[in-house]
C-alpha cells in the first residue's frame, strides 16, 4: 500500500507515515509498555496470521481502513483509481482470483 501511494507520488498524511517501523513495536519494547502500565506476568509472543480476500478489489477496499484512507479518498477519481490499481497490481491473486497475505502479529498477554 505505502509503495502504491509513493509511486502515485501522493504525499505523506502525516510525518513517518510511509516509515512502517514508526507503528511496529517489538516483542521487548511491548513486554516493558505493559510492565510499565502496571501489568504482571507479562508474555508476548509474534503470530502468524493469513488474511485471505475473495477477491482483489475487496482486498484493494481495505485502503479504506488504514490511516491512509482519508488521504486516498480526498484525492480526484483519477489519482484514486490510479492509486487503487497499482495496490491491486502488487496483491498476487490466485487464479481463481482470491489474494491471500501473510502477515504476523505480537500477541500480548497480562493480568492487571
Amino acid at each position: 500500500m505505502i509503495d502504491a501511494m509513493q509511486e502515485c507520488e501522493i504525499s505523506k498524511p502525516y510525518p513517518r507515515a510511509f516509515d512502517a517501523a514508526s507503528y511496529v513495536l517489538g516483542v521487548e519494547e511491548l513486554a516493558q509498555l505493559l510492565t510499565k502500565a502496571g501489568f504482571r506476568d507479562v508474555t508476548v509472543e509474534t503470530v502468524e496470521l493469513g488474511c485471505v480476500w475473495a477477491a482483489g478489489d475487496d482486498a484493494v477496499a481495505t485502503i479504506s481502513g488504514t490511516p491512509f484512507g482519508p488521504t486516498v479518498s480526498g484525492l480526484p477519481v483519477a489519482k484514486r483509481e490510479r492509486v487503487q490499481a497499482v495496490f491491486r497490481e502488487r496483491l498476487e491473486c490466485s487464479p481463481a482470483g482470491e489474494v491471500r497475505v501473510r502477515t504476523a502479529s505480537n500477541i500480548a498477554r497480562g493480568v492487571k
